[in-house]
């Protein structure tokens, strides 16, 4: 039975014809794993063999630090059992001579008589699922799943999760510099560059909002972080913070 995600799954590709990294990092989850590896309680848990703060969570999820992704996802069909959704029936024809034990629950059967009209029937058909389906447009993924580790509902933005966290990881590698001077070396505002001709309010505005937009990302990533460690990963992201990749 084939495997559904809710959300766009990592691919490999095959032996001879590996993927790059980059087509790993179009996936929610694999950010979901790095974030996991920021967390500090479930790194001291990593480093005494799952004993700890988080010894729960490392029963599902392992050591993420043992390994690469990619190993770390297909071992065991991890990625599998952790995202994806529980296996469904899908749409069948119930051939004659067959009884038809009790229906699953989520399921829903018909008796299609195939000598009228197809049309007729396809619009019966979205008639009767309108009235039984719950699932509506517009609907989040993240309010149906019944995937065993569910992505938060909210609006998915990979590129603002993988800034998020390079702010995350410059901050960690230089505690000294102030966070205007990240915010100018990552390149967060380019329009808020500060420039030697700029005046001292000029300047002063850039550096507030420098200030700013750094400071959204770091906080927005220890939201990330702390909720990987509990085993969710809040992915909603402002706005303004799309704004300035």
């Amino acid at each position: 039975m084939k495997l559904h995600f809710p959300h766009p799954h990592p691919t490999f590709g095959t032996k001879n014809h590996p993927k790059p990294q980059s087509a790993w990092q179009r996936s929610v989850y694999y950010w979901w794993w790095e974030y996991l590896r920021r967390n500090e309680d479930y790194k001291r848990t990593c480093e005494k063999g799952g004993k700890g703060k988080c010894a729960a969570l490392y029963k599902d999820f392992g050591d993420v630090f043992a390994t690469d992704f990619k190993t770390w996802w297909t071992e065991d069909d991890r990625g599998a059992r952790l995202f994806a959704e529980p296996p469904t029936p899908s749409i069948r024809a119930i051939e004659e001579g067959i009884v038809l034990k009790t229906p699953q629950e989520k399921t829903l059967v018909l008796e299609v008589p195939l000598n009228l009209p197809r049309n007729h029937l396809v619009k019966r058909f979205r008639e009767i699922l309108s009235k039984r389906h719950s699932g509506k447009k517009g609907n989040k993924v993240g309010a149906r799943t019944q995937a065993k580790y569910p992505i938060a509902s909210g609006r998915i933005d990979i590129k603002s999760l993988k800034r998020a966290l390079q702010v995350w990881d410059a901050r960690q590698e230089n505690p000294k510099k102030t966070i205007c001077e990240l915010a100018t070396e990552l390149n967060l505002a380019p329009a808020h560059r500060i420039q030697p001709s700029d005046s001292p309010k000029v300047a002063f505005d850039k550096r507030n909002n420098l200030n700013a937009t750094a400071s959204r990302y770091l906080r927005r990533a220890k939201q990330a972080i702390d909720g990987a460690g509990k085993g969710k990963f809040p992915l909603r992201l402002e706005r303004s913070e799309k704004r300035c990749n």
